[in-house]
C-alpha cells in the first residue's frame, strides 16, 4: 500500500486481538468495586413512576406485547403501546444477536431493520448513511440518550465507529420528525439508549476476529461507584479496539475493503435516588485511522495525468464528545400539573480529519474541524387525561474547511439554531384513542423561520392498534453532502445562496396479534422540495437546489410467529421513490431515485434457549435499484443475502460463529468497482449497490463476569 506524502500517527493496533491497556482498565475498575458477580437491571424512573423495562424483552416494534416497554424519544416517557407517536424499539435481545456478528459497530444492527436501508456512502472509505423509507440518509437524526454526541448527522463514517455493547435498546422515529427534533430530523430518529448499570458489578469481553482479516477486542463494566460520589451513583466504561486489513478481492489493484485501525472509549456515570431525580454524565472519544484507494503495485486506469499511477484515498478522524442530562420533579400547582418533571440536556461534541485523496506524489491534503453545541430544557407533565411537554433548545453547529488546495473552496459554514417547542398528549374516549399534537418553531441563522407541526392519532385495542400520523419539517443544508465526501471534499466553486430543504409526510400503521402470531402493516407517504444537490459547473461543483421534487411512497409489513423458544419474522418493504421535474426544469420525465431498491424482503428464523444459545438463519432479498452515472449498467442485479449464525452457552462464557453471505455475492463478480476514467467531480470508483466483502465468516468467545 502507497505510503503517506505527509507524517501520520499510526494507532499501531496491529498486535489484536492481545488484550491492550484498555480493557484491563475495565476489568480493574470492575474488580475494584468489589468482585464481579451477576448483574440484575435497575429501573429507572419514568414520568408518572412508570418502571422502565429490564433487559431481554423481544423486539417491540411489533404491536401488542402488554410490556413495559419506555420509549424516551418522545420525551413523554410514556409505555411504547401508549404511545401516540410510533416508535420502534430493538431491545437487548435483538442487539446481543447483532452484537455478536458486528461486535464493532451498528451497522447490522441498522441494516436489518425493516424499513431502513444502510447506504453506501463511498465505496473507495465504506462509508454508508442511514436511510429511513427511502429519504436521503443525511435527513436521520442519530442521537445518544437523546444527545446529538456524534454530531446529529455523523457523516459516512458515523455509524462504522460505534460499538453496540453498551446499549440497552434503539428506538426509531420513522417519517418527519422535525416537529419533535427541528431541521436535523426531516427523515426521522435513532435513538441510542445505552445499558443502565444494575446494583451489582459486571464484566464483559468479547474477541472476535473474521475471515476477512478483521479483529475485535471490546470490553464493557459497570458497578456501583464508590463513597467519593455522594447518593446512589453508578458508573459503566465502555472500550474497543478495532482493525481491518485492506483487500483486494477482485484482484483489480484496488482495495474493495479499506484497511482501518480504531479505538473507541466510553465512560458514563449515572445517578437515581428512586423518588424522579436522575442524571446521567457521559465522556467519549474516537480515534481512527483509515486508508483505501490502490494496492499490490495497483494503478487506476487512464494515462497521466489522470490515471496510470497509484491512487490514495485516506482519512484520519478523531471525535471527542461529552454531555449530560439531568432530571428532577418540579412542585406546580395542581391546576397545572398532578406531577411535573424538569429536564436540562446538554452537549459537545470536537471532531477533526485528515484527507489524503489523489494520485501519488499529487495527493490533495486537506483537514477539517467539525464541532456541535447543544443546549435543551424542557418542562414536562402529567394533569388529568393530558401529558405535556414544553422546552427551548438551542445547537450550533460548525465546519472549518482548512489546507484547501487551490482552484478549490473551503466548505466552511455556521449553523446556530435556537428553538422551542410544546407537546401535548390527550387521551379521549375513555382511553380508546389518544391524540398527540407537537409543534416547534426554530429561527435558523441562515436560513430562518421555519415553523414545523405534527399531529399523531392513536387508537388502541386487545386485539388490533390503529396509528395514524402526518407532519411537516425542514432541514438546513450544508455543503457535506454525501457525494462530496466521497471526493475528497474539493473541487467546490462559490455559488448561490440554497434555499432550505422542506417536506411533508405522513403514515397509518395496522398491527394486531392473535396468539402465537403477530403482524403489523405501514403505509407511508412524503414530498420534499428544494432538495441539495451538486450542480456541475466548468470549474468543480456547488451545492444547490434541485430542480425536482421528491416524493415517496410504500409500504412495511412485518409477520411474526412465536412459540416456546422459537421465532419466525418476516418483513417486507416496497418504497417508490420518484424525482418529480418542478415547472421549468430541462427534464420534464419523472426518474426513480438511484439506489432506492423498490422491493427488500427479509426472513428471520430464531431459536435460543437463554441457557444453552442461539441458533438463527437469516435471509434478505434486494429487489433492482436504478443506478445513477454508472458505465457499466443502469439498473442493478437483485441479490439474496444468506446468513447463519449459532452461540454456545456455557457458565460465564459463550462461543460464537457467525458466516454471511453464503452465497458469495459481491458486486465486484459483475462489475468492476475501479471506473475506465475520472468520473463526476473526479469519483473513481462507481457508487456500491451490492455488498463488496462477500462470504465472511467471523467468529470469537464472550466472556461474563
Amino acid at each position: 500500500m502507497m505510503t503517506t506524502p505527509r507524517a501520520r500517527a499510526s494507532l499501531g493496533f496491529r498486535s489484536l486481538p492481545v488484550p491492550p491497556l484498555l480493557p484491563v482498565l475495565v476489568g480493574l475498575l470492575v474488580a475494584g468495586a468489589g468482585g464481579v458477580h451477576p448483574v440484575s437491571p435497575s429501573p429507572s424512573v419514568a414520568l408518572g413512576s412508570e418502571p422502565a423495562p429490564a433487559a431481554g424483552f423481544a423486539q417491540a416494534d411489533t404491536i401488542l406485547r402488554g410490556e413495559e416497554i419506555i420509549v424516551r424519544s418522545t420525551r413523554s416517557g410514556r409505555r411504547i403501546q401508549d404511545q401516540a407517536i410510533r416508535v420502534e424499539v430493538l431491545d437487548r435481545e435483538e442487539i446481543e444477536e447483532k452484537l455478536l456478528m458486528r461486535p464493532g459497530n451498528i451497522a447490522m444492527l441498522l441494516a436489518e431493520t425493516g424499513g431502513i436501508q444502510l447506504q453506501n456512502t463511498s465505496a473507495a472509505l465504506g462509508g454508508s448513511v442511514i436511510r429511513i423509507q427511502g429519504m436521503p440518509g443525511r435527513y436521520t437524526l442519530l442521537l445518544a440518550d437523546g444527545l446529538p454526541l456524534y454530531g446529529g448527522q455523523p457523516g459516512g463514517l458515523g455509524v462504522l465507529q460505534i460499538p453496540p455493547v453498551d446499549l440497552e435498546q434503539v428506538e426509531i422515529i420513522k417519517g418527519v420528525a422535525s416537529a419533535l427534533y427541528g431541521g436535523q430530523a426531516l427523515g426521522g430518529v435513532v435513538n441510542l439508549v445505552s445499558r443502565r448499570p444494575g446494583d451489582e458489578a459486571l464484566a464483559e469481553f468479547i474477541v472476535n476476529g473474521t475471515s476477512r482479516g478483521g479483529a475485535d477486542l471490546v470490553a464493557y463494566g459497570e458497578t456501583p461507584l464508590p463513597g467519593a460520589w455522594p447518593g446512589a451513583w453508578k458508573g459503566s466504561l465502555t472500550t474497543g479496539l478495532h482493525r481491518q486489513d485492506a483487500k483486494d478481492l477482485s484482484g483489480s489493484g484496488w482495495a474493495d475493503l479499506p484497511a482501518h485501525e480504531r479505538g473507541t472509549l466510553r465512560a458514563r456515570a449515572f445517578h437515581d435516588d428512586g423518588s424522579g431525580r436522575s442524571a446521567m454524565i457521559t465522556v467519549g472519544g474516537m480515534m481512527e485511522d483509515r486508508v483505501g484507494g490502490s494496492v499490490s503495485g495497483g494503478v487506476v486506469p487512464g494515462e497521466a495525468p489522470w490515471g496510470g499511477l497509484p491512487f490514495r484515498d485516506a482519512v484520519d478522524s478523531r471525535r471527542f464528545d461529552a454531555g449530560v442530562h439531568f432530571r428532577t420533579p418540579l412542585g406546580l400547582p395542581e391546576a397545572l400539573a398532578d406531577a411535573a418533571f424538569v429536564d436540562l440536556r446538554g452537549s459537545a461534541m470536537e471532531g477533526r480529519f485528515d484527507r489524503d485523496f489523489g494520485l501519488e506524489g499529487s495527493e490533495a491534503a486537506g483537514r477539517g474541524e467539525r464541532s456541535v453545541r447543544f443546549l435543551e430544557a424542557s418542562l414536562s407533565g402529567m394533569r388529568g387525561a393530558h401529558t405535556w411537554v414544553v422546552g427551548a433548545a438551542l445547537q450550533d453547529d460548525r465546519f472549518r474547511h482548512l489546507d484547501v488546495p487551490p482552484p478549490s473552496v473551503p466548505l466552511d459554514f455556521e449553523h446556530t439554531v435556537p428553538g422551542i417547542f410544546v407537546q401535548d398528549e390527550v387521551r379521549l374516549l375513555d382511553g380508546d384513542m389518544t391524540v398527540a399534537g407537537s409543534l416547534r418553531w426554530d429561527r435558523h441563522s441562515v436560513y430562518g423561520s421555519q415553523l414545523s407541526p405534527r399531529l399523531s392519532i392513536l387508537f388502541p385495542g386487545d386485539m388490533w392498534t390503529v396509528r395514524a400520523s402526518a407532519g411537516r419539517g425542514f432541514f438546513g443544508p450544508t455543503p457535506l453532502l454525501d457525494e462530496v465526501e466521497a471526493v475528497g471534499l474539493l473541487g467546490a466553486v462559490p455559488g448561490a445562496s440554497v434555499d432550505p430543504e422542506t417536506g411533508w409526510g405522513g403514515s397509518l400503521d395496522v398491527g394486531g396479534r392473535s396468539g402465537p402470531f403477530e403482524w403489523n402493516g405501514v403505509a407511508f407517504a412524503s414530498e420534499v422540495r428544494d432538495e441539495a444537490t451538486l450542480r456541475g459547473t466548468s470549474r468543480g461543483f456547488r451545492v444547490g437546489n434541485a430542480p425536482w421534487r421528491t416524493t415517496t411512497r410504500g409500504g412495511e409489513l412485518l409477520l411474526r410467529y412465536r412459540v416456546g423458544e422459537i421465532s419466525v419474522t418476516g418483513s417486507y418493504l416496497f418504497v417508490d421513490a420518484q424525482r418529480n421535474p418542478v415547472e421549468g426544469a430541462f427534464h420534464q420525465a419523472s426518474t426513480p431515485v438511484p439506489r432506492t431498491p423498490r422491493h427488500a424482503t427479509g426472513l428471520v428464523a430464531v431459536w435460543e434457549d437463554h441457557d444453552r444459545g442461539i441458533l438463527g438463519l437469516e435471509l434478505y432479498h434486494t429487489g433492482r435499484q436504478q443506478l445513477e452515472d454508472n458505465p457499466f449498467r443502469d439498473e442493478s442485479r437483485a441479490w439474496l443475502h444468506v446468513g447463519v449464525l449459532g452461540e454456545l452457552r456455557l457458565e460465564g462464557w459463550s462461543l460464537f460463529v457467525n458466516m454471511e453471505n453464503l452465497l458469495g455475492v459481491r458486486q465486484t463478480r459483475w462489475d468492476p468497482l475501479l471506473l475506465p476514467a475520472p468520473g463526476r467531480y473526479g469519483a473513481r470508483v462507481t457508487d456500491a449497490w451490492a455488498p463488496l466483502d462477500g462470504f465472511t465468516l467471523n467468529a470469537g468467545v464472550r466472556i461474563r463476569r
